[in-house]
């Protein structure tokens, strides 16, 4: 079995986008499987199939667990791209964590293939600690995948 093909993961294909606005799917009863379950099951006007189970998986998986073995039936040249979708939603959801206008507008410093690092305005995140521990345990899934998230 070859997996499961990624149609359309090109950032400028807004796969990212399209799996942070379904998200919303999951909100009314704050359950992030809700979401993936309604994306997986709906017949969805403009989506293969194929793409409705990678944006569900994109709304399952950036929250709460998500591990390498998560992507093991994707064709493996796609793991890679799909895991770093999923990981900056991840990290979009940490910063947006109270949904409150008071989002930082944090600096990329570096961006490579190892990871990400931002610079975060002065005093931001002690100001928001939740917001830290957060980032805290990102940074533990992030190395599960092999790549870095540094912030300060």
């Amino acid at each position: 079995m070859e997996g499961l093909a990624l149609p359309r993961l090109s950032p400028s294909d807004g796969a990212l986008r399209q799996g942070i606005l379904l998200d919303l799917l999951g909100r009314r009863d704050s359950k992030h499987r809700h979401g993936a379950y309604l994306l997986q099951n709906s017949d969805l006007a403009g989506f293969s199939h194929s793409e409705a189970e990678l944006l569900a998986r994109l709304v399952r998986r950036h929250r709460r667990s998500f591990e390498p073995q998560h992507l093991n039936d994707l064709r493996e040249v796609d793991r890679e791209p799909f895991a770093r979708l999923i990981l900056l939603l991840r990290f979009a959801t940490r910063l947006h964590r109270g949904r409150t206008s008071d989002i930082p507008s944090p600096t990329v410093a570096e961006l490579d293939a190892n990871g990400l690092e931002l610079r975060f305005p002065e005093g931001w995140l002690e100001e928001h600690p939740m917001t830290g521990v957060d980032l805290e345990d990102e940074e533990r899934v992030w190395g599960g995948f092999g790549l870095e998230l540094r912030y300060s």
